[in-house]
């Protein structure tokens, strides 16, 4: 054995002072020999790091502090025996204890770390298996307790496994429990702040076979979990159960006893013969004409099933038996077939609710048919009587449909007055859902798609009239996709189809046509006929139906009509102010050329003007410059000289002339009487200065205008 004590470890601090110091223990040891059995030792040109070694075949390393030992780090080693168990690997194993008689009588450490607490005879030898090596291990007051992996080598898998364990036999039953601290309060007797502290679960080992998992805080309470899963207190919630496979078959039912007693909550299975009376059926004073039967159907042993029905107001034996699940049948003169009334529903609640499944023709979750000759006659009249924040006459939902999935499907197949698929119509000042409002038809969509197309919060197929304001704050869209049009050309002669519109103001007749939905007021706008006379295809013709009352009376006739649609306009609008633009931009150039002209004549009269040096008489050209521009000049910008090229479309008085962009510096570059032709002129800049400058082409006073901008070298 070899140890170490806290004054030589000074010394071998005092040593490393200068860098990393090194401790061997070596048969040789290069450093001092002290009381035969310790050593300290250091090397002082700090080349290695501090190192503790001992090279002795199968011999630990141990420490000890104030004459205890305190822990030890396994050689290579095998245990003879562990526990129940032989020839058990422990090489490098660690060992952290407070008590130096710890392996008095033990053998350890059992694993890659062992904790332990207690000296010998207190370290549970017997719970240990070979598996326990790859971990953490916990000894104390005679019990024993591991953290860490188990391999199963065989089928290359490993488990994380959290093990405890207790004296051996059955004495105690140790648990494994969970619980959470606060800040100390020495009041407290239980809970987070108690000295024990809050217990959230616990596992209890009831016997050798079965271990109970407890939720809530049984140190508290003072018992143990009696069940295999026992929850103190508190609600259970299980947000999914399997729904896979439909329970076909089954004959047992899962029940819960209320009894108080030690089974009060405890889940529990019965037949499902048993919910029901023996002969299926039950009746009330069918004497006294108080008719209501259940179980009504075929004779079979299977009772209730989907054979039987359940009668109101009709004794057995009567004709059309059984023609429902729910048959009621009634002589009075106001009856209401079904009256659900719910009060001070919470929650999600629906007075009925009408589920129809399968592959059938026509599968509907309400069929309501109404026969008769009555005035007012309705195949489904419901009503919501509330005052909650949303309540609905008709609550239609479709789940998991595939193909057509409609929650209400309105179709009138008739040639009454009125035919209407569905009727929507708000008659109270209730708020709907949001936004607040009153509504007709409410029409929403819930995580509307940013693709438009996908989702609709309402669908028309065919013509759409509201009497009233459109409010549509997206804006209204139409079809203009290029891929969706053909015999596509370019809109011209705008300005003269806008020419011939008459905007006007005016006023409808509200009162003489009340069932047309007009607005009152002044308002802007066109006249159908006028319009139709320019643009035909903005104009068509509508009849607004007659209006009847309920006993067919005729009170309002149908009134032929024409509407408008005003944004075909607006292509014209935009194609007559393209030519405008065309028309103010040609101006505008025409003006720009007779301001310049104007402007070098006026700067300078004949009396200031200069004769720039030069021919006498221009050269007239041999036909290369091809005339389509009166003035050109060649190259522009130029740095000193530049030609001048210009045609003369009939014989007169000529002047070429250039001046500065201020018209201060007027020069004539030629002036002669010349027949008609091309003619060139070689200008030499020389003395004038970089800049822009206008030349002038004058025929018998008639000027032509062109830039021409010289520039430094």
């Amino acid at each position: 054995m070899i140890t170490k004590r806290v004054s030589t470890w000074a010394c071998a601090l005092t040593l490393a002072s200068v860098g990393y110091a090194q401790i061997d223990w070596h048969a040789n040891p290069g450093g001092n020999f002290i009381n035969g059995s310790e050593w300290f030792g250091a090397d002082g040109s700090s080349t290695v790091p501090l190192r503790i070694r001992h090279d002795a075949a199968d011999y630990p390393i141990e420490f000890y502090t104030a004459g205890d030992f305190r822990a030890r780090i396994n050689p290579r080693i095998t245990y003879g025996s562990l526990g129940s168990f032989s020839s058990i690997p422990a090489h490098g194993f660690a060992l952290i204890t407070p008590n130096n008689s710890f392996f008095n009588t033990v053998k350890g450490p059992f694993t890659r770390l062992h904790l332990a607490d207690g000296g010998a005879g207190n370290d549970q030898q017997l719970a240990f298996r070979p598996w326990m090596s790859n971990g953490v291990t916990f000894t104390g007051n005679f019990d024993h307790g591991y953290v860490g992996q188990k391999y199963r080598e065989e089928e290359d898998y490993t488990d994380m496994v959290v093990h405890w364990s207790d004296n051996p036999g059955n004495e105690r039953m140790d648990r494994l429990r969970f619980l959470f601290t606060s800040g100390y309060d020495q009041s407290a007797p239980t809970g987070a702040q108690s000295w024990e502290g809050l217990e959230g679960m616990r596992l209890w080992p009831k016997d050798f076979r079965e271990v109970n998992v407890g939720v809530g805080d049984f140190y508290a309470d003072g018992t143990e979990p009696s069940e295999r899963l026992h929850v103190l207190n508190g609600r259970v919630r299980i947000e999914e159960l399997p729904d896979n496979a439909a329970a076909v078959g089954l004959t047992k039912v899962v029940v819960v006893d209320d009894a108080f007693t030690d089974e009060r909550g405890v889940l529990k299975w019965m037949d499902i013969t048993d919910l029901v009376p023996a002969d299926c059926e039950w009746e009330m004073n069918t004497g006294a004409n108080n008719d209501l039967f259940t179980a009504q159907g075929p004779a079979d042993p299977n009772c209730p099933d989907a054979t039987d029905a359940v009668m109101i107001g009709t004794a057995p034996g009567t004709p059309g038996l059984a023609s429902a699940k729910l048959h009621v049948r009634s002589a009075n003169t106001f009856v209401q077939g079904l009256d659900v009334n719910i009060s001070n529903a919470t929650g999600n609640s629906m007075g009925a609710v009408l589920n129809v499944t399968g592959s059938g023709q026509s599968v509907r979750g309400v069929g309501a048919v109404t026969n008769g000759s009555s005035q007012v006659a309705y195949a489904g009249d419901f009503h919501a009587f509330d005052f909650s924040p949303y309540a609905a006459g008709v609550n239609a939902v479709v789940y998991n449909g595939t193909g057509y999935a409609v929650g209400v499907d309105g179709v009138a197949r008739s040639s009454g007055l009125v035919n209407a698929g569905i009727v929507g119509t708000q008659q109270t000042t209730s708020v709907p859902p949001p936004p607040n409002g009153n509504y007709g038809v409410f029409g929403a969509v819930q995580n509307q798609s940013t693709t438009i197309g996908t989702d609709w919060a309402g669908y028309f197929r065919g013509n759409v009239n509201v009497t009233g304001t459109g409010v549509i704050p997206g804006g209204t869209w139409s079809p203009s996709d290029e891929a969706l049009k053909e015999n596509i050309e370019v809109l011209e002669g705008g300005l003269s189809v806008v020419s011939q519109l008459n905007p006007r103001s005016y006023d409808y007749q509200v009162n003489a046509y009340p069932h047309v939905g007009l607005p009152a007021g002044q308002q802007f706008g066109f006249l159908a006929q006028e319009l139709e006379q320019v643009i035909p295809e903005a104009v068509k013709d509508i009849t607004f139906p007659a209006q009847s009352d309920s006993t067919g009376l005729e009170v309002q006739p149908a009134v032929a009509s024409k509407i408008v649609n005003t944004s075909v306009i607006i292509p014209f609008l935009v194609s007559a102010i393209q030519e405008l633009n065309a028309r103010n931009d040609a101006l505008a150039e025409q003006m720009g050329e007779l301001q310049d002209a104007l402007a070098a004549c006026c700067a300078n009269p004949d009396g200031s003007r200069q004769q720039a040096p030069g021919l006498d008489q221009p050269s007239e050209l041999d036909g290369s410059f091809n005339g389509n521009e009166k003035l050109r000049i060649q190259p522009n910008p130029f740095n000193e000289r530049t030609t001048v090229f210009y045609t003369l479309d009939r014989g007169g008085r000529t002047q070429l002339m250039a001046n500065s962009s201020d018209g201060r510096d007027l020069r004539v570059l030629q002036e002669a009487d010349l027949e008609a032709g091309n003619y060139q002129f070689d200008w030499n800049t020389a003395a004038l200065a970089p800049g822009m400058y206008y030349v002038t082409l004058l025929l018998d006073g008639q000027p032509v205008v062109k830039k021409a901008v010289k520039v430094d070298r």
